[in-house]
């Protein structure tokens, strides 16, 4: 179950941001960014699970719905806890003014989230593109498209979450799904190292790992 903890003044587009824990701690970075998020009243409102925690499937899935069920919310805006985004994605996303859309990251095996064809989408690209798949935890998504696709369940049960089987729904719908390659965020990923756990920006191994191997700069 979830909980509204901030509720700010009411806006035309009203944006009901999900924190999806996916991590046992939330870094620094991430609890300024939500501090940021609610003293400019950049959302209506800010939701966290409080119970014990679930799979990330069943928890993006059980706050969408509730966040249709008991708000007048225009939007739902997704930022996992492991994802730390760059000043002014949200305006930025907003500017797009699109059914979904997301940022870009790289996931825990060091790879694109965003896929077209079959094949990742490096920071080499440039702007705004229809993809397959994108990074649904740094995205925006308007309401009427939660209400018509349902965040559903894993294909594998051993996979943490749904996104890509909710992008492929998407398009089915006849949604396109939209990714803005301006919109970069670190995604923090915990290793254990002698039983501790040691907080590492994975895209700081993704770029040593690109520029050695084809002597290109993907992060400029």
């Amino acid at each position: 179950m979830s909980g509204s903890f901030i509720r700010p003044q009411k806006y035309v587009m009203k944006i009901a941001l999900l924190v999806i824990e996916n991590r046992e701690t939330v870094k620094k970075e991430y609890a300024k960014f939500l501090v940021k998020m609610a003293w400019e009243r950049k959302v209506e409102e800010i939701r966290f699970w409080y119970e014990t925690k679930p799979p990330i499937w069943y928890m993006r899935r059980e706050m969408i719905k509730d966040v249709l069920k008991e708000t007048d919310c225009t939007h739902i805006l997704f930022v996992d806890t492991d994802v730390i985004p760059k000043e002014g994605f949200l305006e930025k996303l907003i500017a797009h003014n699109v059914p979904l859309v997301s940022g870009v990251y790289y996931d825990m095996m060091g790879y694109p989230v965003n896929r077209k064809g079959g094949q990742p989408l490096f920071f080499s690209q440039k702007g705004l593109l229809a993809v397959d798949t994108f990074a649904m935890g740094l995205s925006l998504i308007r309401r009427d498209v939660l209400e018509k696709v349902e965040y559903p369940l894993p294909v594998a049960p051993q996979i943490a979450d749904a996104d890509i089987e909710f992008c492929r729904k998407a398009r089915e719908a006849g949604y396109k799904v939209f990714c803005d390659f301006g919109i970069q965020a670190y995604h923090i990923l915990s290793i254990p190292i002698d039983h501790k756990f040691m907080s590492i920006r994975i895209n700081e191994i993704i770029e040593n790992r690109m520029r050695d191997r084809n002597n290109l700069d993907y992060f400029e």
